[in-house]
């Protein structure tokens, strides 16, 4: 048996639907605004503090690069910027240990590591995790609700080669 609704509910979910639709592509078009002026941004401004910055080739609304100049404790920083569907855009700094990603799983002290990043955490201006893979990072997220976070971004780009002083801070748990 077939249930029919009334006219009313049949406009209401119709509206509904639109509405959704709609909010998709407004949400899409500020993601796809945002990754255009983080592309700019980026080209424009990491050559300056020595950074190599080009697009992921399998995700349009990725960001990948690299830092390795004038570091002590690190030998260079894998660096991923994207712009989220939830409108944020997300940096991520990755230091090598000896040319590899640090991963909290084969280091010496794990615990004493992950309390380190803890601390980090709350002392740093970037934050600290570890991803899927069990990597240690550095990271910030923006927000798009105010707009195009210009000026902040330059101000997080200015900040990834203090992460190197932290990494050095590290090495006791590592080897």
């Amino acid at each position: 048996m077939r249930a029919i609704l009334p006219p009313g509910l049949w406009a209401i979910l119709t509206v509904s639907a639109v509405g959704a639709a709609h909010a998709q592509t407004r949400t899409g078009d500020v993601r796809a605004s945002a990754r255009n002026r983080l592309d700019s941004l980026l080209h424009a401004y990491g050559p300056t503090l020595k950074m190599r910055i080009y697009r992921n080739a399998d995700d349009p609304y990725e960001f990948d690069g690299f830092y390795d100049k004038d570091l002590r404790y690190s030998s260079r920083f894998e660096l991923e910027f994207n712009v989220t569907p939830q409108n944020t855009i997300g940096v991520r700094v990755y230091p090598q240990w000896y040319g590899h990603r640090i991963n909290i799983d084969k280091v010496r002290d794990p615990n004493g590591l992950a309390l380190e990043l803890l601390r980090f955490s709350a002392r740093n201006f970037l934050h600290w995790g570890v991803d899927d893979a069990s990597h240690v990072f550095a990271a910030y997220t923006f927000t798009l609700e105010s707009g195009f976070p210009e000026e902040a971004i330059k101000e997080v780009l200015r900040s990834i080669p203090l992460v190197d002083e932290s990494v050095g801070e590290m090495v006791q748990f590592i080897e």
